[in-house]
């Protein structure tokens, strides 16, 4: 290939479930020219199969192969191959934006600059869900808002460069700068390589573009990522002296103070950040070597995160936590007791500690150094010698009350109690992790049967997704489109599929199903999870965990597990695979067939009835005040959820409201002729009309 614009390089190391989602999202982008480099890095899980199978489909995937060499060897080693005007390194179990490529070229391009320095998507792994994280998008908070989406040099960024985040994902980088500074990522250290690589970046003063556009996203808080294993397997062979003294090599080279000073700070900001990621057991490892880091350097006085309140942030983040806590070590032993925000401490020996904290406003901080307590009182600094701190010193709200030399049967007392609180914690927790567990696995086995078997069935095909709102009395029917309609719609049409749930009304029409002959219709009974919630008549025979066995004799049905807001935690969010996890539903049946409608592969989707009214849902029927106004407060903002979740997991997925009411704006909207012919209001407003 020539004249490649774009080399993207990808370090991978056992990433198979995630590889796929990322290579996707890379070769569907409008930019062509461009290469994959992709560098396996000894994966043992399959990815290097993932990464062959790819590459046979589509030329620009380069495939390299080392042994554990580490992700700094893996980008450096993309870097000697790449051949692409402008380079970006991404991870493996992450994932671009839509047309990314493109844009990002067309402002490096347009802009004639070095780096394009972007803003990113937080995906939390636990929660599913898009969550705002300032540190990758940190720079929204330190530069002048003139710099927005413009061109800025050294000299306008150099004062607070180094507060921003050291990831290299988002940034976009001109190779022949990289080459021409040989910059390159250290193969030394196997933690924060990437900061220390883009303050080599920085330290160049490269042209930098600052946009606001987000065009990656990040995935965060897996349980398996590098951090998390080096936490758990390499923390105590992690070399932070070696780290320091590869960033203070490049300090002493700088001339200005004020550069020195920033990314000195920036290194204890990284410090920080990753003893929060350190797994329990090798905190107190990874605590002691930053002490003695901190003693390394306690002459440069000039430091912030020396001489700070920051300093006692990262003590706080060591000992702090919700309830009670006792840390024994060498020379510390605390006892922390948190009641209705008002905090007691006892104290002994401690190198700098946090003290006194009435509702949520720091009292009392305390540094110990060369035998002076410094002490702090409403951010007022005073000194007093405190001789005897081998003693237990006892504080409410930061003031002393009493000292005595052993409070061992103290710490008893309080251990006693807090161990039959636990006692009845732990036995209240373990029944509810059973019930989830059972629910899991039910779920599990009942949706392998029937789900998985639609995956992406439908990829060529459109459907229509259709509800019973007014809104419905106006669709022409299509035959060429799948119909997936919701509870009472198979009255009035043809359907390809039918979801059946709880609902209000539900025993009004039931019963028709028994009449209901048509072979071609698959349906599917929603079934309750053991603790969910239910506000409508439990005698409803509906309601029972199986479907009635004369159902299943008369019609093509599954059933399968539905969640709401109320029920277990696994069944409160949305998800991609339905043969393993329960349907959502915002208390609507036609967030089921919508889920469905994705899940097997639909490249278009209408919506048809499926929006709320506030004067009602059924029909344009007036129903139970309170009813309706829970069910609107629920169905739009679920929608509004449902959008945020197709960008995400579904972006070449187009979704169309037709003669949308309550969910106009959400998705793309489309009416017919007939509805703006009765609703003449429309005809002020600019929207579009279905031929």
């Amino acid at each position: 290939m020539k004249n490649i614009k774009l080399s993207l390089i990808i370090p991978i190391y056992n990433a198979k479930k995630y590889l796929e989602r990322m290579l996707r999202s890379i070769v569907k982008q409008k930019l062509l020219d461009i290469e994959i480099i992709c560098v396996d890095d000894g994966s043992t899980d399959g990815s290097l199969d993932v990464l062959k199978k790819f590459s046979l489909l589509d030329s620009r995937i380069k495939v390299f192969v080392q042994h554990r060499k580490g992700v700094g060897s893996a980008r450096n080693l993309g870097l000697a191959k790449a051949q692409g005007k402008y380079i970006w390194f991404v991870d493996a179990d992450d994932w671009i934006s839509y047309n990314s490529c493109e844009e990002l070229y067309e402002i490096a391009e347009k802009n004639g600059v070095d780096i394009v320095y972007f803003c990113v998507d937080y995906f939390d792994s636990i929660k599913q869900v898009n969550v705002e994280n300032k540190w990758f998008n940190s720079f929204n908070d330190c530069i002048n808002k003139k710099y927005y989406n413009s061109l800025l040099d050294f000299e306008d960024y150099k004062e607070f460069i180094f507060r921003l985040s050291g990831a290299v994902w988002h940034k976009f980088i001109l190779r022949d700068f990289i080459v021409k500074n040989k910059i390159y990522f250290s193969e030394n250290i196997f933690l924060m390589e990437d900061r220390l690589y883009c303050f080599d970046l920085f330290l160049k003063k490269p042209k930098i573009f600052f946009t606001l556009e987000r065009f990656y996203t990040y995935r965060a808080n897996r349980k398996d990522n590098v951090i998390g294993r080096l936490a758990e397997d390499n923390i105590l062979r992690l070399n932070i002296f070696y780290y320091f003294q590869e960033v203070y090599n490049r300090i002493q080279k700088q001339s200005e103070s004020v550069e020195q000073r920033e990314l000195l700070n920036n290194l204890f900001e990284g410090l920080i950040l990753y003893y929060n990621q350190c797994h329990i057991n090798f905190k107190n490892a990874y605590y002691n070597k930053v002490l003695k880091l901190m003693k390394v350097i306690k002459q440069t006085q000039e430091l912030e995160y020396l001489h700070s309140i920051k300093s006692f942030e990262f003590c706080e983040n060591l000992f702090k936590k919700k309830n009670i806590v006792k840390i024994v070590d060498k020379d510390i032993l605390l006892v922390y007791f948190n009641l209705f925000n008002i905090t007691f401490f006892r104290v002994k020996k401690t190198p700098f500690i946090f003290l006194g904290k009435f509702l949520g406003i720091p009292i009392f901080t305390f540094r110990n150094r060369d035998g002076v307590l410094k002490r702090n009182f409403l951010g007022i600094p005073f000194f007093k010698k405190v001789e005897k701190l081998d003693r237990i010193h006892s504080y409410i709200f930061g003031i002393k009350y009493k000292s005595v030399e052993n409070a061992d049967f103290k710490l008893r007392s309080l251990e006693q109690r807090l161990k039959q609180h636990n006692e009845n914690l732990f036995k209240g927790m373990e029944q509810r992790l059973k019930q989830h567990n059972e629910n899991l696995i039910a779920c599990v086995n009942l949706h392998q049967r029937v789900f998985l078997k639609y995956k992406d069935q439908h990829i060529e095909e459109e459907a229509v997704v259709l509800g019973s709102g007014p809104s419905l009395n106006y669709y022409q029917y299509d035959k060429s489109k799948i119909h997936i309609g919701c509870n009472r719609v198979f009255k009035t049409m043809d359907l390809d599929y039918l979801f059946l749930a709880d609902a209000q009304g539900t025993k009004e029409y039931l019963y028709d199903l028994f009449n209901f002959k048509n072979e071609k219709t698959k349906i599917f009974f929603g079934r309750i999870l053991k603790d969910m919630e239910y506000n409508s008549d439990r005698n409803y025979w509906f309601h029972l965990h199986n479907i009635p066995e004369k159902f299943s004799q008369v019609h093509n049905s599954e059933s399968y597990y539905m969640g709401r807001e109320a029920s277990t935690p696994f069944a409160r969010e949305i998800y991609t695979d339905l043969s393993l996890f329960p349907l959502m539903d915002y208390r609507t049946v036609i967030h089921h067939a919508f889920q469905f409608a994705l899940f097997a592969g639909f490249k278009r989707i209408y919506i048809v009835g499926c929006d709320s009214q506030l004067n009602g849902y059924y029909d344009g029927v007036q129903q139970d005040l309170k009813w309706t106004n829970d069910a609107y407060s629920h169905i739009v903002p679920g929608w509004k959820k449902f959008k945020k979740f197709i960008d995400v997991y579904y972006p070449d997925t187009e979704v169309i409201s037709i003669n949308p009411v309550g969910l106009r704006g959400i998705f793309k909207d489309v009416y017919t002729r007939q509805y703006v012919y009765d609703h003449p209001d429309l005809l002020n407003q600019d929207i579009e009309i279905m031929d």
